[in-house]
């Protein structure tokens, strides 16, 4: 097999962007576009090219692409759209650094949304986020609320990237209170989410400007949503424990389960939305080792009657993801994994409440399958050892 210059061009970009850490912690498209700006500096100038460290002139490329960059960044204004009624005393709020205002149609005077309406009206006729009466665009203002999100950065692909990483964070939160039922749906297939992504983004200067729109491609049927009141606490509370996330702690394993929450309930597809839904499971057990099934019972703590269920579920997606086959009309199986997710996630949120990093999750996930006396047993030899240590 002879490569293709072309793929072995890209495949070593590949290679390159995920094993390179850059610094600042850019947007992963941004982060592409300025390693592939230093591989194209590396490329022209001999000084790079023809230097005996080959890593070490790369790296250096990289920082003069970086530094430029960093020149650019100037303010940004994205406007999104949600399906949310937001409740009062919501007027913003924080995910992830960034602060989300929620605003009302009369008061957005500071943006040129009359140029992004004929934009989408040529551009994307059949988007949601706007009705055509006599060729002309309006806003469906009975369906979404406008959301805008102030930020610098370095170019428009990393603002929208940004701004629409916190919309799925917060859809995340709000579509995993306990008050969202997401009932039975028979007919054309749904997503499980009740607060959808933004089907148009707007980007703005610091002056309201309009630089460009960004598209969702997926369609929905968008109907707002309501968040009561007396859920306001379980938002604020959720928030502030994935907004305080470190790296490596169980707090931020909680951010990176919604994350993939988010996207599974995104899916259309039943097949998929059942493979993703998997994913989460797996990913909030899984370290590193086997056994995967028995630390998702350790986490979930079925019955004997759930844990038959569990393992029919297991069944069934070894038989999809080896051979393909998933069961017709057999959407019910979707909604009752979603089920054991739903309670892996609130038994992670519980433990990072208590457990600090993924380390002593993963000891607990351990230990859990253990029986009462290999317990006693491991206490009593860990005591011995602590003892033994203390006396020098």
């Amino acid at each position: 097999m002879q490569t293709d210059l072309s793929v072995a061009s890209m495949a070593a970009e590949e290679l390159i962007a995920s094993s390179v850490k850059v610094e600042p912690d850019f947007p992963e498209r941004t982060k592409r576009r300025v390693i592939r700006l230093a591989l194209n500096r590396w490329r022209r100038y001999k000084k790079y090219f023809d230097a005996r460290d080959q890593v070490q002139a790369f790296q250096d490329a990289l920082a003069v692409e970086i530094r430029i960059l960093e020149r650019k960044a100037t303010q940004y204004t994205v406007l999104m759209f949600l399906n949310l009624d937001p409740p009062s005393g919501f007027e913003s709020l924080t995910v992830r650094g960034y602060t989300l205002q929620f605003r009302t149609w009369d008061k957005l005077d500071d943006l040129s949304t009359a140029d992004l309406w004929r934009e989408v009206r040529f551009k994307d006729r059949g988007n949601p986020i706007i009705s055509i009466y006599d060729e002309k665009a309006y806003p469906r203002i009975l369906d979404f609320t406008p959301v805008t999100l102030e930020l610098e950065t370095y170019d428009v692909p990393a603002a929208v990237e940004i701004a629409s990483e916190r919309l799925d964070l917060l859809r995340a939160v709000l579509n995993f209170l306990p008050a969202i039922r997401v009932m039975f749906r028979w007919g054309e297939p749904q997503p499980l989410s009740k607060f959808l992504p933004s089907p148009l983004y707007g980007v703005f200067d610091r002056n309201g400007i309009l630089l460009a729109p960004y598209y969702t491609i997926e369609r929905y049927k968008y109907r707002k949503q309501r968040i009561e009141e007396r859920d306001r606490g379980a938002v604020t509370e959720l928030l502030q424990t994935i907004n305080q996330a470190q790296e490596g702690s169980v707090s931020y394993l909680v951010l990176r389960l919604l994350q993939l929450y988010q996207q599974a309930l995104d899916l259309t597809d039943p097949r998929a939305t059942y493979l993703a839904l998997w994913q989460v499971l797996e990913a909030a057990v899984e370290r590193g080792e086997r056994k995967i099934e028995s630390r998702i019972k350790a986490l979930t703590q079925p019955d004997e009657f759930l844990e038959a269920v569990l393992e029919s579920l297991a069944e069934h997606r070894n038989r999809l993801v080896h051979s393909g086959v998933f069961p017709k009309g057999a959407e019910n199986l979707v909604f009752i994994l979603k089920g054991f997710v739903d309670f892996a996630i609130r038994r992670i949120i519980y433990l990072s409440k208590h457990l600090s990093t993924e380390s002593e999750l993963g000891e607990f996930l351990k230990h859990s399958t253990l029986g009462d006396s290999t317990l006693e047993r491991r206490r009593k030899v860990i005591g011995f050892i602590q003892s033994q240590r203390s006396k020098g």
